[in-house]
């Protein structure tokens, strides 16, 4: 048989894995959840409501050296949900991006709200990647959530 038949084969076989996506271990403030095919998000959920300053930091392990496949922390599903949230009394939540995964989906290791930790879980066993994002948000008081600075995402 040709090479060219085994490299399609691999091809095709490869592509119909499914994603695996890890057990976080929090579900109460953390999920994973499909946009599309192969692309996912994970959404975080506030442990209370009734916060107008928040402080969002999370850890990811990947295996291997991935750097770049965690988006930047944003309002879920947007800045105008998280006011209303806010002004309801309900938890506020917030989401990163997965990007360009094609197999498995990062672990989340920790998640902290103003310093409090949440979850956490064990590193993958190396080789692996540790990714951090990071977002202090306020809420001013005409219901705007203010900008975060340069360079605390």
């Amino acid at each position: 048989m040709s090479i060219a038949f085994f490299l399609c084969f691999f091809l095709f076989f490869n592509s119909a894995l499914p994603m695996i996506i890890p057990n976080p271990n929090c579900n109460q403030y953390f999920s994973y959840a499909p946009v599309s095919e192969n692309n996912y998000i994970g959404i975080f959920t506030a442990n209370r409501a009734n916060i107008k300053d928040f402080y969002w930091e999370a850890k990811f392990s990947s295996m291997g050296a991935n750097m770049n496949e965690i988006g930047i922390l944003n309002p879920y599903p947007s800045e105008e949900a998280v006011l209303a949230s806010i002004r309801y009394g309900n938890p506020v939540q917030m989401y990163v991006n997965f990007i360009n995964i094609v197999d498995e989906l990062p672990l989340l290791t920790h998640f902290a709200l103003n310093g409090e930790t949440l979850c956490t879980n064990a590193k993958y066993a190396h080789p692996e990647t540790t990714v951090r994002v990071a977002r202090k948000m306020s809420v001013l008081s005409g219901a705007q959530v203010k900008p975060p600075a340069s360079g605390t995402n």
